[in-house]
């Protein structure tokens, strides 16, 4: 139920903080002049000429909630500190007044103004505080007496004040919200750098497993070992024989010797382009490793300066046929396996018997 008397329509936060203050005050308002007819009502401690003046509270603060509940809470807000104003006004004067104001009450609509509007409608209603308490002492005669001089005095001083202090507040409200912008800014520009981060490195991460791929597929193209003939693996080398690729090499064909169960593995180097030390030694280890398996190496593509840098080195490749061209070393090979017998099978029992009958 409080909820609902408070509510309002208000476009953005501030209207709607503004305005439900505003009706706050108003609903105040309306049960102070409510209470105070009743007791003129029914007691004798109000006079009932003050009953009018109850009236006109109660019908402006009713103006002043429906004003704030439309969302209009600047015009609601100065109808509310004019309706304040004049009350105290009219409460200090002979014909209403029975009880003795207080000069500071005069400052009360400023405040209001300078919580609910702000620092400019403090300042203007300062103003007129100030000119209702001289017309209010002009009236009554007072203008002159000290204490009169004194009240003007400090309610011009506290008016001031009051505007000072509602204008610091505005501006440094100003400058929270512009930190708040700011940092909101701020948040937004690092939330689309981190998407436009976590972006690239998707795309970094694709790119990554694309290079792997391409150079998996690299490594198995340049390392081939492909089987000719049964029993008969080829190893054709194109390029240059580094340590990496000499190591991936050597594990591709210890793999492919096993697999195949090879009995001859020929290493054609008609592709590589420089035969260095280095490379001798590669091709040296690499022949050393095939051997272990049980396995004849063949080497083929041959050159003269290749052959040069294997004596010059004195690398043992004694134990491996060489031959000048691929086609040579396949023709070797396959002239070995015409000449070599097929294996006999082992007898059985039962032959060994009808053997001795």
């Amino acid at each position: 139920m409080l909820s609902r008397l408070v509510d309002v329509r208000a476009q953005n936060s501030n209207q709607y903080l503004r305005s439900q203050l505003v009706k706050v005050c108003a609903l105040l308002f309306i049960a102070a002049a409510g209470l105070s007819s009743v007791l003129m009502l029914t007691t004798s401690l109000l006079p009932m000429r003050m009953m009018p003046f109850n009236l006109v509270i109660i019908v402006g603060s009713v103006m002043v909630y429906a004003l704030a509940q439309r969302g209009h809470a600047t015009l609601s807000a100065a109808l509310l500190c004019t309706i304040v104003s004049i009350a105290i006004a009219l409460t200090a004067t002979p014909l209403f007044g029975m009880f003795e104001v207080n000069p500071a009450s005069y400052i009360v609509p400023a405040l209001l103004a300078g919580l609910l509007i702000g620092s400019q409608a403090a300042a203007l209603f300062g103003i007129l505080a100030v000119l209702e308490q001289i017309i209010t002492a002009a009236w009554l005669g007072q203008l002159t007496q000290g204490t009169t001089i004194t009240g003007l005095l400090v309610l011009g001083l506290v008016s001031i004040l009051t505007w000072l202090t509602i204008q610091t507040l505005e501006r440094a409200a100003e400058q929270a919200r512009q930190q708040t912008n700011t940092a909101r800014q701020a948040e937004a520009e690092l939330r689309q750098q981190q998407q436009a981060l976590e972006a690239a490195n998707h795309e970094l991460r694709s790119a990554n497993q694309q290079q792997a791929a391409l150079l998996e597929l690299v490594r198995d193209l340049e390392t081939p070992a492909i089987p000719i003939l049964d029993g008969v693996l080829a190893l054709p080398l194109i390029g240059h024989l580094d340590t990496r690729r000499a190591a991936h090499l050597t594990e591709a064909a210890l793999q492919a010797v096993h697999r195949e169960r090879a009995r001859v593995v020929i290493i054609d180097i008609t592709g590589v382009s420089v035969v260095d030390s280095a490379v001798a030694q590669r091709i040296e280890q690499l022949a050393q490793a095939i051997r272990l398996l049980g396995a004849r190496v063949m080497l083929t593509g041959m050159r003269a300066e290749v052959a040069q840098t294997i004596a010059a080195q004195g690398l043992d490749f004694s134990a491996v046929e060489t031959a000048g061209r691929l086609q040579d070393g396949v023709a070797r090979v396959l002239d070995a396996l015409a000449t070599t017998p097929a294996p006999t099978p082992a007898p059985t029992p039962h032959s060994k018997h009808n053997g001795l009958a």
